[in-house]
């Protein structure tokens, strides 16, 4: 008896020791079956079965006994795991919401054993310096590769902290790059070795063997915190690629000036938009439409990689102009998994916004303003994405200006009589509101209970055709500048279906100028946790570098994210009615860009929705 007793005290002596020697983990294999399970409590902060505040052991020096499921056949495995010292964080690496438990030590695959904290929080929400320090290394996302993208910090004692599984790094870093606590370095992903979005974060104190980094992360814990540290919107304008404004003070409830609705206003310090290198605004330029040419051609040899930005020539190109200021560029892609574009000046960063938001299988169409550097336009993706870029219009000295108008609805086939397979319908100006020297116009086409996929045929009648294909889906809405004539438009199913058509901007020649900025994120209803809805809510423009001194109108994309139900968004000048008409729709579980002219009145649009949709807004243009 004393015999046996002796031998389960040299186990439980052991236990650590036999911890410490597995082999080195370079990051975990989803870290556990558990913190998989947590990603669905990031909405609340909290893992499901331990608070996040509370999570892991209390003790530094004292092991602790947890039951860490790491497969269904394993989910009562009992992991003996050790508190490592409490290295001092000056932040919390992740962006709230978020959660995590203590899995330090847990088995993992081929022997090795957990040598980090997995933190748990959705997709695309920022990842911080957690100190001062200097990039030493960047791990790339391939195959074999468990760590996908990631970096190493270290600091001046030779302590590093290693970060996995990125979506994708910040814009303007590199290894010797140098960053303070709380700047942005990447964005929560889930690359590599991953099975959920989250970071792995481990410590090496002095460059040595990990510790357990869980009572350093609780020392700060920051996952019910979703405002951006004050280093994060310092460098925001030149090292953000995926990040939102950060809201500085909780949302309050104003009255609305011009309705009987109550108005849901969130206070803001935004960050001012990075000007366009070499392009200041000059209202007497106008765009020209021209006959459309194609600059780049989806194919897997021209495809977009992921965070890799692809350079496009266009000055020249088929007789495209070598002086153009700027473009107007028609986007069209299809990728194997979710990817958002984004299409931006060549010699700028890499923003923070969306031009395309492309859901696997379906593709995606969508428009862009962008200046032209040095002859070329620039596109960068989250994914592999074959896309298709066509210029529609050329920032030169003569041509059009946009004119916002009040969201008006064209054609809705389901008030009338569902169109026939090639049936072809003309809108007369009259109808589209446009003047006879209109030479385009910008509408959100809706495909409704079609026979079966098809596409939607869209001409300046008489014309080249613009092609929409759509699948048989319950709905299909994508948003266009099409060009249009004295005649009209015409539309052509290929297919039996519903048809709606709401036109939001006519370009003619009495309208004002537009012009492109750096595109800048300037409204994200996930900051706030709280989903677009019926109330009207104020987006404000904030300081945009090299905009006009008084912005009357923008262009904004609208990324639109929808939940269980499908959604119809509302765009407009906060001092006048909700127009009827929607501009943007999205299906349940879906999510689509939309890219609208709204006028401007007291610095600010207000957006609203029929159902609970989360929201993102982005400036790309300015008149």
């Amino acid at each position: 008896m004393l015999a046996n007793q002796s031998r389960r005290s040299h186990q439980q002596v052991r236990a650590p020791i036999v911890v410490v020697r597995r082999r080195r983990l370079r990051v975990g294999l989803v870290c556990s079956l558990l913190a998989m399970v947590s990603s669905l409590a990031v909405v609340t902060g909290v893992s499901p079965s331990v608070d996040a505040g509370a999570a892991g052991p209390t003790t530094p020096t004292t092991p602790t006994t947890t039951t860490t499921p790491t497969t269904a056949k394993k989910a009562n495995k009992t992991t003996t795991t050790v508190a490592g010292p409490t290295i001092a964080l000056a932040q919390f690496p992740v962006q709230g919401l978020c959660g995590f438990v203590d899995s330090y030590g847990a088995d993992r695959s081929g022997g090795r054993s957990h040598e980090g904290v997995d933190i748990i929080a959705k997709k695309g929400l920022n990842i911080y310096a957690v100190n001062d320090g200097t990039l030493t290394k960047r791990y790339i996302d391939r195959v074999g590769q468990l760590a996908g993208n990631g970096w190493r910090l270290t600091t001046a004692d030779g302590t590093y902290y290693f970060y996995a599984h990125m979506s994708a790094f910040a814009d303007g870093l590199s290894v010797g790059s140098t960053v303070v606590a709380g700047q942005i370095i990447g964005y929560i992903g889930a690359t590599g070795n991953a099975g959920t979005p989250h970071l792995h974060f481990e410590i090496h104190p002095q460059g040595g063997r990990p510790v357990n980094p869980t009572q350093s992360v609780i020392a700060v814990n920051g996952c019910k915190v979703t405002d951006w540290p004050a280093a994060a919107i310092e460098h925001a304008s030149t090292t953000t690629l995926a990040g939102t404004v950060p809201p500085t003070s909780a949302t309050t409830i104003v009255p609305a000036t011009t309705t009987s609705t109550t108005t849901t206003t969130t206070t803001t310090t935004a960050p001012p938009a990075p000007a366009v290198p070499g392009l200041s605004f000059d209202p007497a330029l106008r765009w020209h439409f021209i006959t459309p040419v194609a600059v780049l051609t989806a194919s897997s040899a021209s495809a977009l990689q992921p965070n890799v930005a692809k350079k496009i020539k266009v000055a020249g190109v088929n007789g495209l102009s070598k002086t153009a200021a700027a473009v107007v560029v028609r986007i069209s892609a299809t990728s194997k998994q979710s990817a958002s574009i984004v299409v931006h000046p060549c010699d700028a960063p890499v923003p923070a916004a969306t031009s395309l938001s492309v859901e696997a299988g379906p593709m995606a169409i969508g428009y862009a303003t962008v200046a032209v550097t040095e002859g070329q336009i620039c596109a960068t993706s989250t994914g592999t994405a074959q896309a298709r870029v066509t210029v529609v219009a050329q920032l030169e000295s003569a041509g059009v200006g946009a004119l916002p108008v009040a969201t008006h609805r064209v054609i809705d086939t389901r008030t009338t009589k569902r169109l026939a397979a090639n049936q072809l319908v003309t809108l007369t100006p009259e109808m589209l509101g446009a003047s006879a020297d209109s030479q385009a116009l910008t509408a959100t086409f809706t495909v409704i209970d079609p026979a079966s996929a098809g596409t939607l045929l869209i001409t300046p009648c008489g014309g080249s055709e613009v092609k929409a294909p759509f699948v048989a889906s319950r709905m299909t809405s994508f948003s266009m500048v099409v060009r249009m004539n004295s005649t009209g438009l015409c539309l052509k199913p290929t297919v039996a279906t519903n048809v709606l058509v709401d036109v939001t901007t006519v370009w003619r020649q009495d309208a004002p100028g537009l012009f492109p900025i750096t595109a800048i994120r300037r409204f994200d209803s996930r900051t706030l946790n709280v989903p677009l809805g019926a109330t009207p809510t104020p987006v404000v423009l904030g300081p945009l570098a090299g905009a006009p001194a008084n912005v009357t109108a923008a262009q904004v994309n609208l990324t639109l994210i929808g939940g269980a139900n499908g959604a119809s968004v509302f765009m407009w000048p906060c001092a006048q009615p909700r127009p009827e008409g929607s501009i943007a729709v999205v299906t349940p579980n879906r999510q689509a860009t939309f890219s609208i002219m709204t006028n401007i009145a007291d610095g600010r649009f207000c957006l609203a929705s029929n159902a609970p949709v989360h929201v993102l807004a982005d400036i790309v243009a300015v008149g």
